[in-house]
């Protein structure tokens, strides 16, 4: 074993030598890939003919997996290729780093078609380049690897003068050819262009399209280190982009290979050449058999986060080893070690204190009494041991139902938010072997008994009274996420009626579980139901901030003027003590809502806090929609319109341009105020017009179009619109109810009668007009066509497309 001071400390950047890799050493698959391309990019040198003719070639895999490093052994394999032939000379390998370029492209407003010309005329910018070359000679030294931003800028002016004065792609392969150099022979120029994927959308395609106009240049070629799915994204977001991301792939990338993730597999042959390479040759079992803990212990599975681990942890490990730890103890040891890396708050609030009171003979302490239960779910969990392996829901039911009591404690662990969930990578760890504490070998009696004697149970509970609790709890989520409305509410009826019938033996603990069935009840509409749940759950543990924001949320945003006394006593606590820090812009904005709804004045330092939380980001979608959502309820109309534009200015998909123009039409149709509801009609005339909308939204957008175009007395076109969101949307109450009073306004009570039922219309009459009061305007509703949304996306859009 050697001292712990002289272990190597893996280096993570990418491996440069084929000689020096430890990761695809015996991957016949990838090494073969990396020859058929190295060959490719030599064989202009050797052979004559079609050899010559431009390609572009693409490493794919997810970030960390080994691009750059397949990009190094591209080149090292090709120089070694060259060199067996003799003309290593003639081979010229530039480095492309494209988040370098893209910052100046932002910065210096450099273009990507420019910035990419200056990799390649570095590469070529020898002694043997044309006359028009000359010039750039005295501005980069021949030895210099990366421009700085002085350089760039004089090479970029070289550049546009070039182009402006010739064609530069000619004078490229011109270059590369030696045409003007018959002592001399031709060269290859291959450029690698790194970290494409760290670039936005509208770089990464503006770069796929410079690719293709430089695909003519002969000897010249270009391999990308690329993740495909975020190639694909980029391609498909992108504004006039074809249709089919993979279609226009195949045109830009001529052939391609993915580096592989790092399955079980995979991770065990690592794992064990990495000891190998520290000479832990007595380690390497362990490694070998611990694989399952690295695989399930790091957050990312890469070769990069694989080495900082092994860094971190080694030390730890050989030390332990050196004190006598074989076996399973040197396993848990390793799994600890890899606990603390990737989890280090989890181990140091719930591990560690668990770990220092634990002794095979005395399992009393309250800590590791909670994780003792929690590690004994995981493993059930992980091994699925009543037949349903990875099933969530079970899993949190078993925790709630046998820990009796615990599951605050659990939860607390285990949660990844207020909402309950699971780190279900956690979970998995936790259950994967071997388990620390084993001798913890305890019935649900015993833990409850025990649970009661440490001090985490209050009060001694029927076990049956707190089974039948968790019984409907489960059966009410179960239905909850099925749809089914009426087993929920009537499992939340079950629960309130359990609870009130036998206050004395539930406590705090139950309160989470309350107020989420509260939630359902909410999601459900029994807001006479939903308000007893808030109330109960409050009752239970009048301190849970999120029960008491939640309460104030269901108060506000349903109207529930009866409890608004209660809501505003809700929010001054909300804004104390331990509550101030639980989402306070969302305190705010109930504070500045629950104003508009009693007369009062939206408190401006409340508002702007909402605001502020916007303007940190403005491209949240989630965030920005809340955000509209205040501003109308309280008639900001004007603010309104500059939440949207920034919004709208942040965001590049098609999609979210289309969330933030429709969001602003929405919020102005509701305004009272001429000019709002004009620029609404202008909003919805433009989408119309340009088909800026899913197809999914249009008979919405429609209806609403419409209900403005009547207000305003353009009433034959309002019927025309109408009817065709209802041939569209027969189902949807509130086009039924619109279009049918339009109808019965006009006089065709036997149309409102079938449109109100939702019926089907005669065939072979033609839609009712009412007639015309105003004209339709030839072009615009406003002043201000399209409201300065001059860029304003063309559809249909794809409604689930994310930024």
């Amino acid at each position: 074993m050697s001292d712990i001071n002289t272990l190597r400390i893996f280096d993570d950047t990418p491996v440069k030598d084929l000689r020096e890799d430890t990761l695809w050493i015996d991957d016949e698959a990838i090494l073969n890939e990396i020859d058929r391309i190295a060959a490719q990019l030599v064989r202009p040198l050797i052979e004559d003919g079609s050899s010559r003719r431009s390609m572009t070639f693409a490493v794919h895999g997810k970030w960390g997996m080994g691009k750059s490093t397949a990009l190094n052994f591209i080149r090292s394999r090709s120089v070694e290729i060259a060199q067996v032939q003799s003309v290593k000379d003639r081979l010229l390998f530039p480095v492309f780093h494209a988040p370098f370029y893209e910052k100046f492209n932002r910065v210096q407003k450099i273009e990507v078609e420019h910035a990419l010309a200056i990799s390649i005329l570095k590469a070529i910018g020898g002694s043997e380049a044309a006359d028009a070359l000359e010039r750039f000679q005295r501005y980069v030294e021949p030895s210099s690897s990366e421009p700085t931003a002085r350089t760039l800028t004089k090479l970029e002016t070289l550049v546009a003068e070039l182009r402006a004065r010739t064609d530069l792609e000619q004078i490229v392969e011109r270059i590369l050819l030696c045409e003007e150099e018959p002592d001399s022979e031709p060269r290859v120029c291959a450029l690698l262009i790194d970290d494409l994927d760290r670039c936005t959308a509208k770089f990464t395609w503006e770069l796929l399209m410079t690719l293709q106009r430089w695909s003519n240049v002969s000897n010249l070629f270009f391999v990308i280190a690329v993740d495909r799915e975020r190639l694909s994204k980029a391609v498909e977001k992108w504004p006039n982009s074809p249709d089919d991301p993979e279609f226009a792939l195949e045109k830009y990338i001529q052939h391609s290979f993915t580096v592989p993730d790092l399955d079980e597999t995979r991770l065990e042959r690592y794992l064990q050449r990495l000891a190998t390479v520290n000479e832990q040759q007595d380690l390497q079992q362990s490694f070998v058999q611990a694989t399952p803990l690295f695989f399930y212990g790091l957050r990312e599975r890469t070769p990069r986060s694989v080495k900082r681990c092994i860094n971190e942890i080694l030390p730890t490990i050989v030390r332990k080893y050196t004190e006598g730890k074989r076996g399973d103890d040197l396993l848990r040891v390793i799994k600890e070690a890899v606990l603390a890396y990737s989890w280090p708050h989890f181990y140091q609030q719930h591990f560690r204190p668990a770990a220092r009171q634990y002794a095979p003979t005395a399992t009393q302490s309250g800590d590791l009494l909670v994780f003792a239960t929690l590690q004994k779910r995981c493993d059930e969990f992980v091994r699925g041991v009543d037949g349903r392996n990875n099933d969530v829901d079970r899993l949190q039911f078993m925790l709630k139902r046998d820990s009796r009591g615990l599951y605050v404690e659990l939860s607390e662990i285990i949660s990844a938010s207020d909402q309950e969930e699971l780190d279900l990578q956690l979970v998995r760890f936790l259950g994967t072997p071997p388990l620390w504490f084993e001798q913890t070998r305890m019935t649900s009696e015993q833990i409850g008994n025990k649970a009661e004697e440490v001090g985490l149970i209050s009060k001694k509970q029927p076990r049956e009274l707190e089974e039948r609790f968790q019984q409907l709890y489960f059966d009410g989520e179960a239905a909850e996420k099925e749809g089914d409305s009426q087993t929920s509410l009537d499992r939340a009826r079950d629960i309130l009626e359990l609870i009130r019938s036998n206050r004395q033996f539930f406590n705090n603990t139950h309160a989470p579980s309350v107020g989420n069935v509260a939630i359902n009840a909410e999601r459900f509409a029994d807001y006479s139901l939903a308000d007893e749940l808030y109330r109960m759950a409050l009752d239970l543990e009048p301190e849970h901030s999120n029960n008491l924001q939640n309460y104030a949320d269901f108060i506000v945003k349903k109207q529930i003027d009866q409890r608004y006394d209660i809501a505003a006593q809700i929010i001054e606590r909300l804004k104390t003590g331990k509550h101030a820090g639980w989402k306070p812009e969302r305190t705010a904005e109930l504070e500045v809502l629950l104003a508009a709804q009693t007369g009062g004045q939206a408190p401006t330092q409340e508002l702007e806090k909402v605001l502020q939380g916007f303007y940190t980001n403005p491209s949240d979608t989630r965030r920005f929609v809340s955000t509209m959502s205040l501003l109308q309820d309280i008639n900001q109309f004007a603010r309104a319109r500059e939440v949207a534009r920034l919004y709208y200015d942040a965001v590049a998909a098609p999609y979210m341009k289309y969330v933030g123009i429709r969001a602003l039409a929405d919020v102005l149709a509701s305004s009272n105020d001429s000019n709002d509801e004009l620029s609404a009609m202008e909003l919805y005339r433009c989408m119309l017009e340009r088909q800026c909308y899913p197809e999914s939204d249009i008979s919405e957008i429609k209806q609403n179009y419409a209900v403005l175009l009547y207000k305003y007395d353009i009433n034959d076109e309002a019927g025309r619109i109408w009817y065709d969101a209802y041939v569209r949307a027969p189902e949807k109450p509130n086009i039924r109810r619109s279009y049918s009073l339009y109808l019965l306004r006009g006089g065709r009570p036997d149309l409102a009668k079938l449109v109100n039922e939702g019926q089907p219309l005669p065939p072979d009459e033609p839609p009712f007009l009412q007639p015309r009061d105003k004209p339709m305007p030839d072009t615009s509703f406003t002043a201000d066509p399209y409201l300065g949304f001059d860029d304003m996306p063309s559809g249909p859009l794809v409604a689930d497309l994310q930024p």
